[in-house]
């Protein structure tokens, strides 16, 4: 299942209000979870503001250890998530939330864990759309 920064940022701050729905929901589906380059870069300036650097440290030791996935993408993907931030510009779509979209077309796994509802708006080719979880 892809990760999006807001629920990263839950499960490593425990005085997050979304923290105990998050664990749950990554209980619930047990599964591994993966995110891409940009989704880590905006989770881990957002804990370094709200929590500090043992928070970002120990997001980036996720993704060191395996336990998030970092889905690699192509330097060819520029032009999808620029598509996607301008098909989407009054959400408006950020870079991080357009590189989940781009990751989900290029593995298959259309799973998000996300506390931004404006992902259920967003499609897949052929309208297809995301699941959002939780």
């Amino acid at each position: 299942m892809l990760a999006d920064a807001g629920p990263l940022i839950a499960l490593l701050d425990w005085r997050d209000p979304d923290h105990s729905e998050c664990r749950e929901a990554i209980g619930d589906v047990r599964e591994d979870l993966a995110t891409t380059w940009p989704v880590l870069a905006e989770a881990g300036n957002l804990l370094q503001r709200r929590v500090g650097a043992g928070a970002v440290q120990a997001l980036v030791d996720m993704a060191e250890r395996g336990v998030l996935g970092i889905v690699d993408l192509p330097p060819t993907s520029i032009a999808a998530i620029a598509g996607l931030m301008r098909t989407y510009a009054d959400a408006p779509m950020s870079v991080a939330d357009a590189s989940l979209v781009v990751a989900a077309e290029a593995t298959g796994d259309t799973r998000i864990l996300t506390l931004d509802a404006h992902f259920h708006a967003y499609r897949l080719s052929g309208g297809r759309r995301v699941t959002v979880v939780p």
